[in-house]
């Protein structure tokens, strides 16, 4: 019982944004349920401690459910079983390696719950849009979207159109993204990522008033790891509608610094993209950074993202480029060219 109530407790500070208390609750009560041979509570704690973990690291995130699929298989714990196939295939889309638990996926699929087919099917439609099939991963994310067992559960939902946001931004479709993305920043375990694709959103559109919502959003987050980092790229992408080239390429070392170090590897790569975009040659980090965004979807098979980014992502108007190029930044190289 009290083993039960502390796993409680810390999941409950998880959720209320005490994040460092929680972590140290949920590991002292992993290390008692290991002890204790009491595989349901050492599963529950696994995957409720990887609510603080993701914050600061995939690599430790990623191995940790590993771990707890390879306990909940052993024990024939279904239902952990696909939580952790779902929350895996979730983790490492944002890590970059978008081919793991696949083959988990299909093997679990027929026999999962219906709350956990639609989210199995969700992770392989995100996959699908990337790599140019759009048109087919969309009716799979809507279909999850009307399903009973989905909208029984407001974090499947809101993570399912999140799902949904993050198609539309692949086509373009800025405002609809922002719209999706901002039904998760109320989300504790989802404000972080829903803010930053956001703010992707805004600054994709030349939307310099929801760029500014979503920034004031993201002043609103704990003190993680990707948290710094979703301000750090609000404060980039501010700079670069504001043509403060210094102010942006000394923004932009450091949030390429912190998403390296919590391997947050497809945001890391859409980051690049953007500054890229709208920084194009004005310091030489943004030049790189849209041959390494090109790279990373490259690598996936999702060779037309970036193409596609640049095609349909907005430039500044003419009175903002007349103003900017009034008010050089000392520190640019070239000033007369349009920005998003």
């Amino acid at each position: 019982m009290l083993l039960e109530t502390s796993i409680t407790r810390s999941t409950a500070l998880l959720n209320a944004n005490r994040i460092v208390e929680a972590e140290i609750g949920l590991r002292g009560a992993l290390l008692v349920a290991d002890r204790m041979g009491d595989t349901f509570a050492a599963l529950r704690t696994r995957n409720n401690l990887l609510g603080a973990l993701e914050r600061v690291d995939l690599e430790p995130t990623l191995a940790l459910t590993r771990e707890m699929y390879d306990i909940a298989q052993r024990f024939g714990q279904r239902t952990w079983v696909q939580q952790a196939i779902g929350t895996g295939a979730w983790s490492s889309f944002d890590a970059g390696r978008w081919d793991d638990w696949i083959t988990e996926m299909a093997d679990e699929e027929p026999m999962a719950a219906e709350l956990y087919r639609h989210w199995f099917r969700c992770e392989r439609a995100i996959r699908m849009a990337h790599r140019g099939h759009v048109v087919e991963a969309i009716p799979i994310v809507e279909e999850a979207l009307a399903s009973e067992a989905v909208l029984a559960s407001i974090q499947a939902t809101v993570l399912t159109r999140v799902r949904l946001a993050e198609i539309r931004m692949l086509e373009g479709r800025w405002a609809e993204a922002f719209e999706g993305a901002r039904e998760g920043w109320g989300l504790t375990e989802a404000a972080p990522g829903t803010i930053g694709l956001a703010l992707h959103a805004a600054v994709a559109a030349g939307d310099q008033e929801r760029l500014r919502e979503a920034v004031a959003a993201a002043d609103g987050l704990e003190e993680q790891p990707i948290s710094v980092a979703v301000r750090q790229i609000g404060g980039v992408y501010l700079a670069l509608m504001g043509g403060r080239w210094s102010d942006a390429r000394t923004g932009f070392i450091a949030a390429v610094r912190t998403l390296e170090a919590t391997h947050y590897r497809r945001v890391l790569a859409s980051f690049q993209m953007a500054v890229g975009h709208g920084a194009r040659d004005r310091f030489p980090e943004a030049a790189q950074a849209m041959q390494d965004a090109e790279s990373f979807f490259a690598e996936r098979g999702a060779h037309a993202v970036v193409a596609s980014y640049q095609a349909r992502a907005a430039q500044a108007d003419a009175t903002l480029v007349s103003e900017w190029t009034q008010r050089p930044d000392p520190g640019s190289r070239t000033r007369n060219l349009p920005v998003p």
